[in-house]
């Protein structure tokens, strides 16, 4: 019955010229703009009118109608609740319908815990029992009134079986799995999760959150481990949170040590990633392959706004898969269009798929560039309130960064000592050069994935702490990293290059929406503001597409767009450099999947627009191919990224050596060692011989060795990025930092690892063929050595309880033993605090935190 009425309401025209009105009138309370409309302001009848629309759609089942409820409430609250009294008191019981008890307690805060008494007794006890029928205890201990759309996640997580969340970004799906996870540690002895993110960033993030939640439900006998050493201690619960390089990497070393009870794959939208989305289906399909009958563990899968749902189950074979989705967001986004004419700048408003002019402001930016229209709208608008500015890519981010800070550096004397901080540990510890040292101390900085971690988690927590006002990131926000900010700028945004083309790709309306989520702080505002600045000129017009979007796996899109490069790739034999990553790490899945028999479950997943003769092609050439590698799938399946035929051909060569010289001059060294660096030179060429096909005149390995070696042993940032600015004095210093970074992180930290695992692996696998397993032994661990930088016991157990490199070293330095196991660090650190009183501010901080983490 509500439904109908709350249909017929919605069918008025005059409803709509209401609620657009009164939607730019909260706008226009609410931030620096000048109501400019001809929409005259509303009377008492209109608002009242509105307000019981409003309580009919709270409780009608349309998600359209849902979000009017929630932006009637919240935009008349702004701007007319001082002339008419009990528009709070009605908005109360609005939230309370919604279910949306986070905002509805922020409110509360604003119009006083009065409101709730003052409503009617039967309205009164509808909230109290919608409160009661979604508050849940978590782990036994903290009750919390969730939303119905997390309430519905929690039911479904309770009966063990996979399920499938799709909502937009800031609906509090993270919490609820988090919240299941740390209840299920405690309730199992020996529990072990594995729990899957897409960066090195989230990875931060996500072990952080864990362990303070942890902390709040004091849950005891837990270890959160995030790098691909495993929990040996069985007495513990155990929550390994990695990314798929890093769970690869654990399961090829430690296949029997890791068989998970719980496998949570956050930002599971990345399966359409590329290369590392074809590697996380792989990976993925390893586990659901080598978990027998009972012990099968419960796959959770996370993604913002996803239709097509039952793909994740397709892909691993799962018949029972609880789907929960929803598109209601429980915090609004207003969406402004900003637009430059001639000596002014229009500010419209998108409400109902149309435009509704709210502000002009006296200002010509015609002729600016778009950074520069960037910094100019985020300091006009943005006002001092917390800002992120999207920026296509690492060097954008950093010019409009400088660009604001110039801007606003007039208007902003207050010093804040945690901003003079961060940019003093910048300047002392990786380098003065870098700009962010200068932008810091005016509320301003970027964030990008190859930033230091140090640096990278201190501008996330000040950011969440209201420090740093205007924070410009790029894509890696799109990869989960959790920074929602009251402003939102961004103008025709794009999201990495085309490989074949070389040009910017425009953000798709999936992650155009995504990224509007961010738009908005629950429990601290009712909205976010999204700026989309000279919308007319986009080449994706992102308003006009779905919210939702399907998700196309990686694996999919690259057979249907490139199965003849697919096809060449595994019919050619000289294996020189050329393919692109993608292409490569496809190649490999199929003949993975051919030796397993299930090519034609792949074929009938992902080749529907593939014609038979191009399968006979691809069937043909996996064939061929399969009779020139001798390897084990055992060994191919473990390094899925890299080309079967490569690893041959690698392996082959580690035949002829070790037969004719013996292992010395093969085994990796330890970075230690008197001839670390020759093997390490030796190691790096054959990396690029044999591995990604580089002429063999090529001599990038002379310097990849030297880094490779700085970076293993623990030799700080500041030194390696100060070597590599005197090697180019001419050079702008932001481009040699940001080139360094990416070298350490792409090549060393990526690429270096996964190829010296499979490296290693086949020096094992040779062992093994002559009954000389135990001789493995003596293979260091150089790929978690080049992976952490670090390379002694104590400074690798440090940076695996949670401290950043940079913090890792400064203790390190300062204790004398350097095989320190896990536990004896812990206490350690709270001996090195008790003894360093000079410790820079911010290296307490974190250190204080991983002491509390393990108590």
């Amino acid at each position: 019955m509500l439904n109908e009425l709350a249909t017929r309401i919605w069918a008025h025209e005059s409803f709509h010229r209401d609620y657009t009105a009164a939607i730019s009138q909260g706008i226009v309370s609410s931030q620096p703009l000048s109501l400019t409309t001809d929409v005259s302001s509303l009377s008492e009848t209109v608002i009242a009118n509105l307000l019981q629309a409003a309580a009919v759609f709270a409780k009608s089942t349309s998600m359209e109608h849902r979000e009017a409820a929630y932006r009637i409430a919240t935009s008349l609250l702004w701007s007319n609740s001082e002339e008419f009294d009990r528009i709070g008191d009605i908005s109360t019981i609005i939230l309370g319908r919604l279910g949306n008890f986070a905002v509805l307690q922020t409110l509360l805060k604003d119009v006083g815990d009065k409101a709730l008494a003052r409503i009617p007794s039967s309205l009164w006890y509808e909230i109290q029992a919608h409160q009661g029928r979604n508050t849940v205890q978590i782990a036994g201990r903290s009750a919390v009134a969730l939303t119905g759309f997390q309430r519905d996640i929690w039911e479904a997580l309770k009966d063990n079986d996979a399920v499938c969340i799709s909502g937009p970004t800031s609906s509090g799906k993270s919490f609820v799995v988090q919240g299941y996870l740390l209840a299920r540690s405690e309730n199992a002895r020996g529990f072990t999760a594995v729990y899957l993110v897409p960066s090195r960033a989230l990875i931060s993030q996500v072990s952080s959150d864990l362990r303070a939640l942890s902390r709040k439900l004091e849950i005891a006998d837990l270890d959160i481990y995030t790098i691909s050493e495993p929990n040996l201690d069985t007495s513990k619960s155990c929550i390994y949170v990695l990314t798929q390089e890093r769970l690869q990497l654990l399961r090829a070393n430690y296949p029997r040590e890791v068989e998970p009870d719980v496998v949570i794959v956050d930002e599971a939208h990345s399966l359409a990633e590329g290369d590392r989305g074809t590697l996380l289906e792989s990976v993925l399909q390893d586990l659901a392959a080598t978990s027998n009958g009972d012990s099968k563990p419960q796959f959770i899968f996370g993604a913002p706004l996803t239709k097509n749902l039952e793909i994740y189950g397709n892909l691993l074979g799962i018949d029972s898969i609880k789907n929960i989705q929803t598109i209601e967001s429980p915090v609004a986004q207003n969406l402004l269009l900003v637009e430059g004419e001639e000596s002014a700048v229009k500010v419209d408003l998108w409400v109902d798929g149309r435009r509704l002019s709210i502000d002009r402001v006296e200002s010509d930016i015609s002729n600016f560039s778009e950074n520069e229209k960037l910094a100019w709208a985020s300091s006009q608008f943005g006002d001092g309130q917390q800002s992120l500015i999207y920026a296509g890519g690492q060097a954008k981010a950093e010019k409009i960064a400088k660009k604001i800070k110039e801007k606003i550096r007039g208007a902003n004397t207050a010093t804040i000592d945690e901003l003079d901080e961060l940019s003093s540990l910048v300047r002392n510890y990786i380098h003065p050069r870098y700009s962010i040292v200068d932008c810091l101390p005016y509320g301003v900085a970027y964030h990008y994935g190859r930033m230091p971690a140090v640096l990278r988690r201190n501008v996330e927590r000040l950011f969440k702490e209201g420090h740093i006002r205007y924070l410009v990131c790029t894509s890696t926000l799109l990869q989960g990293v959790n920074l929602p900010a009251r402003n939102i700028f961004m103008i025709n945004p794009t999201k990495g290059r085309d490989y074949k083309t070389h040009e910017n790709i425009p953000l798709s309306n999936h992650d155009f929406w995504n990224l509007v989520g961010r738009a908005g702080r629950l429990g601290k505002e009712f909205e976010g503001n999204v700026y989309l600045i000279d919308y007319g000129s986009w080449r994706e017009k992102a308003l006009e597409g779905d919210r939702e979007a399907a998700l196309i796996p990686a694996m999919q899109q690259s057979l249907s767009n490139s199965h003849a490069e697919i096809a060449e790739f595994i019919e050619n034999r000289s294996l020189s450099e050329g393919p692109a990553q993608e292409v490569e790490v496809t190649a490999a899945k199929l003949f993975n999947d051919y030796r397993q028999g299930r090519l034609e479950r792949t074929f009938e997943l992902y080749g529907d627009d593939l014609t038979s003769s191009d399968k006979e092609r691809l069937s043909v050439g996996l064939r061929q191919l399969d009779k020139l590698v001798t390897l084990p799938l055992e060994i191919t399946g473990r390094h899925s990224s890299i080309s079967a035929l490569r690893q041959q051909r690698m392996y082959d060569y580690i035949v002829r050596r070790a037969d004719r010289v013996g292992l010395d001059q093969l085994v990796p060294p330890h970075p230690h060692s008197s001839n670390a660096y020759n093997s390490c030179l030796r190691l790096i060429k054959r990396f690029n011989n044999y591995f990604e096909g580089l002429p063999k005149a090529d001599r990038s390995h002379t310097f990849f060795a030297t880094l490779a070696l700085k970076w293993m042993r623990g030799e700080s940032l500041r030194r390696i990025l100060d070597e590599a600015i005197r090697r180019a004095p001419e050079r702008n210093p932001d481009t040699v930092i940001r080139e360094s970074l990416t070298q350490i992180e792409n090549r060393l930290r990526f690429r270096f690892v996964k190829y010296v695992n499979c490296y290693a692996d086949l020096i094992r696998f040779y062992l093994s063929e002559r009954n000389r397993g135990a001789e493995a032994e003596r293979i260091p661990p150089f790929g978690l050595f080049l992976e952490l930088g670090a390379s002694n016991k104590t400074m690798i157990n440090m940076i695996s309880l949670g401290l950043t490199r940079t913090a890792a070293k400064v203790v390190s330095d300062e204790i004398n033993d350097s095989r320190l196991e896990r536990g004896e660090c812990v206490a350690a650190l709270g001996r090195f605090l008790a003894e360093n009183g000079s410790v820079p501010s911010l290296i307490r901080y974190e250190i204080e935190e991983v002491i509390r983490g393990t108590r």
